[in-house]
């Protein structure tokens, strides 16, 4: 008798079924590492996984309580480097391996898993035989089709948000979202200094900087928005955004206040800041999706990207902000521009009289709802 009822022999022996192993490969950028965690919120997320990642973004995944293991890769070791990993990780033995990466650097790690499978049958070893490789399919076509036909690539062409297709590519329903919300408890304490800084009053952040020149709007022009707003500012970004420096410079000779974690803050500590402030202002940047899985609006400028390509915020309040070009979009980072004139026409087009109204929208809403 087990619990008041008779068990046949056969279910009091057996033993649950093992857990299946699973792997995923995303190593980069930042952005779109937070994208793909809406499959962490899938019911194929609740089982648990493990995870390879840049050590540069790592800092947004460690401690999520849907991923066993994270693995930190250092992506200037190069090849060498991915190579050593590669054999700790067929070390693992994983029954299933999701690539949502689909890079040359993770179609060399299917190679390699499988020269060492062959490797250790020849030795006689036990091999992982029923290994699962999956690959995220990028709709590449559905890109390059918005880049060279603009607004004539119809609509029911475009690649769709990524949020959506990591979801349903692992069998979610493709309404689930990232949620990094577990990084505003884990962030490390920060300095008095900024806490008396930011006090309890209302206050909004604002990232000025991106890795590609196109889409970095004019530091000139964020300080124009931030005096027509009128409420406490945060600058966020790594100590190599020249614009955020450049932005800091022209507050200090306005004599306007300001709080900056510049260089300063790490991603936990910025998803704590982004978490308690009124919403998100600046270039499409990873940061601006961080904004969104913990919570906050984001209002995002796109200039040669646009919300088509799949990037676009997901939240009910926020916002895609950019000017009315024909030429929009024209490549995925903004590396070049092909006007011979007017060079990013896309950027310098768009007014801080245009984003400070769209912005003071947000700021109103969230006074009604009581959280401005």
């Amino acid at each position: 008798l087990v619990c008041g009822r008779t068990m046949p022999i056969s279910e009091i022996d057996s033993e649950p079924p093992a857990k299946t192993r699973r792997l995923i490969l995303r190593l980069s950028s930042l952005g779109d590492v937070i994208l793909t965690t809406s499959i962490l919120s899938t019911a194929w997320g609740d089982s648990g996984v493990d995870w390879v990642v840049g050590h540069e973004f790592a800092d947004v995944l460690e401690g999520h309580p849907r991923i066993g293991r994270l693995w930190r890769f250092n992506r200037k070791s190069g090849f060498v480097g991915w190579w050593q990993i590669c054999k700790e990780l067929h070390s693992q033995n994983y029954a299933e391996v999701w690539d949502l990466h689909n890079t040359l650097r993770t179609r060399l790690a299917r190679v390699f898993f499988l020269l060492r499978d062959i490797h250790r049958a020849m030795a006689g070893e036990q091999v992982q035989s029923s290994r699962a490789w999956r690959t995220f399919a990028k709709p590449r076509v559905q890109v390059y089709g918005l880049f060279l036909f603009k607004g004539y690539w119809p609509r029911s062409w475009h690649p769709g948000r990524y949020v959506e297709r990591f979801a349903r590519f692992v069998g979610g329903t493709g309404q689930e979202r990232p949620n990094l919300s577990f990084l505003i408890q884990s962030a490390p304490p920060f300095d008095h200094q900024t806490l008396e800084s930011l006090g309890s009053l209302p206050y909004y952040c604002v990232m000025p900087g991106s890795k590609w020149r196109g889409k970095r709007w004019a530091a000139n022009k964020y300080f124009e928005v931030i005096q027509k707003l009128k409420i406490l500012p945060v600058i966020l970004g790594a100590r190599t955004d020249l614009e955020a420096a450049e932005l800091c410079s022209l507050l200090d000779q306005a004599g306007t206040r300001y709080v900056s974690g510049v260089g300063i803050w790490s991603l936990p500590q910025a998803a704590a800041i982004l978490s308690g402030s009124i919403g998100y202002l600046g270039n499409d940047t990873g940061l601006a999706h961080l904004a969104e899985a913990v919570g906050v609006p984001a209002y995002i400028i796109f200039g040669p990207t646009s919300s088509e390509m799949g990037f676009s915020p997901w939240r009910r309040e926020s916002r895609s902000l950019g000017s009315s070009l024909w030429c929009r979009p024209c490549s995925k980072e903004g590396r070049r521009c092909y006007r011979p004139r007017q060079q990013f026409l896309c950027m310098t087009n768009l007014s801080p009289e245009v984003v400070a109204l769209q912005f003071q929208s947000l700021i109103q809403l969230r006074r009604e709802q009581g959280q401005a």
